[in-house]
């Protein structure tokens, strides 16, 4: 049986319709961070890519060096912030 990440289901991406790129994405973690977590220094940066109820989201997941995550989650379209939490790494539960 394949593991259940989420209840939707994953839909093809239509590339045409990005406006943003790498770049993008970094300078509003960087000002995200400035804003909102100037006290977290970021170590290492997972982006993804995806389309979330139909909107195509660049969803990334930043680690820092006193163990916490923060999860930016960018509109791919007009480069706007739709989410930003921040969360210790020890919070975080296995599931299942």
């Amino acid at each position: 049986e394949s593991p259940k990440f989420s209840e939707e289901e994953v839909k093809k991406l239509n590339l045409k319709k990005i406006k943003t790129d790498i770049k993008d994405v970094l300078l509003i973690i960087e000002k995200t961070r400035k804003k909102k977590y100037f006290l977290e220094k970021i170590e290492k940066i997972i982006i993804i890519i995806q389309t979330i109820k139909n909107q195509t989201i660049w969803n990334t997941t930043c680690l820092t060096k006193n163990f916490k995550t923060i999860n930016i989650k960018i509109n791919a379209i007009n480069k706007k912030l739709i989410s930003s939490e921040i969360k210790s790494i020890f919070e975080l539960k296995k599931s299942g």
